[in-house]
């Protein structure tokens, strides 16, 4: 039946060999297709699994799968843009738990996430042991929004294959959006026992680390996670961050230069580095001109939407002498703040009209 369904679609097939590094796939194999490095199977991967192409070769593309990068033939995927036609034309010959699955995650891909709870859904009817249906589903009920039911959703996949890595730092990611980060930090414990190698499980720990003022030990989760892979900008921000909190003032200013290195567009990189310029509490680290240079660039990126934009443009004014701009600024920061925050944009406000900057208090 698969054979057939796949010859009869063969269109979409067909499209895979026309891919480019960066397009997505989606594999089409039935049941499972072999990844392959230096000649040797080293995964099965199954119907509806998602890549991004990172190289072409011969009618194979190299693909990441945990870790390790692997080939997979062009025969066994197609281009991610006929998958959700692909898949419904196999429901309609064979409605199984499976393509319903490989459907929503279709549908996930193009943010269409009340359609893919949809097929989730039904994929879970015809097959209710099946973990990854399970996860799946919680991951678009997390990016719609629905914490507690992404997390039900998790621990069903947690009770039908607690050996899985992935389901426990799911799980964590929700409870850490919940801002419950002492249960967060449990799960990306359990995460990291399975599978130590993956960074971002080091990087998320730390991040809920950090968040309830674990500075310490976050750092040395986002040292592991840049051991792992020292090319991840989120975590260098992470850890000047961290940092900064610690009065490591030297570490902060290196990490920021270092996550605008690997991503000069990083807006929070930018306007975080410009307040390290403009406010630290150690002089040594203040400049006022590159505060201003560094604010610019963020709140342009910004489209300057943010209060928090024009209220680091403010103190790098006024870090640079220049006390009109940062009133000026700091009063647009004012229109745009919440209410529950303008009363701290506002003392600031009083120190630039009188001809004064900010500066944070020492960290002790």
């Amino acid at each position: 039946m698969v054979r057939t369904i796949a010859t009869a679609i063969g269109i979409f097939a067909s499209t895979a060999s026309a891919q480019e590094v960066g397009d997505f796939i989606t594999v089409t194999a039935a049941p499972e297709a072999k990844l392959t490095s230096d000649g040797q199977r080293v995964a099965a991967v199954v119907r509806g699994t998602q890549f991004r192409i990172l190289r072409v070769e011969r009618g194979s593309f190299l693909v990441e799968w945990k870790h390790q990068r692997a080939w997979i033939s062009a025969d066994d995927v197609i281009a991610i843009e006929g998958s959700i036609e692909y898949f419904t034309k196999a429901i309609e010959a064979d409605p199984t738990a499976v393509d319903f699955n490989a459907r929503g995650l279709a549908w996930s891909h193009e943010g269409k996430l009340e359609r893919s709870i949809e097929d989730f859904n039904e994929a879970i009817r015809l097959d209710p042991q099946q973990a990854r249906f399970w996860s799946d589903r919680g991951v678009s009920r997390h990016r719609l929004g629905d914490l507690d039911g992404a997390i039900a959703d998790y621990t069903e996949a947690i009770r039908l294959d607690p050996g899985e890595s992935h389901f426990w730092f799911s799980r964590g990611l929700a409870r850490a959006y919940q801002r419950d980060y002492d249960r967060a930090v449990e799960d990306y414990d359990e995460a990291i026992q399975r599978d130590p190698r993956n960074f971002i499980y080091f990087h998320s720990r730390g991040a809920s680390l950090s968040s309830r003022g674990d500075y310490d030990k976050a750092i040395a989760d986002y040292d592991k996670a840049l051991e792992l892979n020292p090319d991840y900008a989120p975590t260098y921000y992470n850890r000047a961050s961290a940092s900064e909190k610690k009065g490591n003032f030297k570490q902060a200013t290196d990490d920021y230069l270092e996550a605008l290195r690997l991503a000069p567009l990083y807006t929070d990189a930018l306007n975080n580095f410009a307040w390290l310029l403009a406010t630290c509490p150690d002089e040594e680290f203040r400049d006022g001109e590159r505060a201003v240079e560094f604010a610019q660039a963020a709140g342009k990126l910004s489209a300057w939407k943010k209060p928090y934009s024009y209220g680091t443009l403010a103190a790098a004014y006024a870090e640079n002498g220049e006390f009109d701009r940062a009133v000026e600024s700091q009063r647009k920061a004012i229109e745009l703040a919440d209410d529950s925050d303008k009363d701290d944009f506002r003392s600031r406000l009083e120190l630039y009209e009188a001809g004064k900057p900010y500066h944070r208090e020492q960290v002790e």
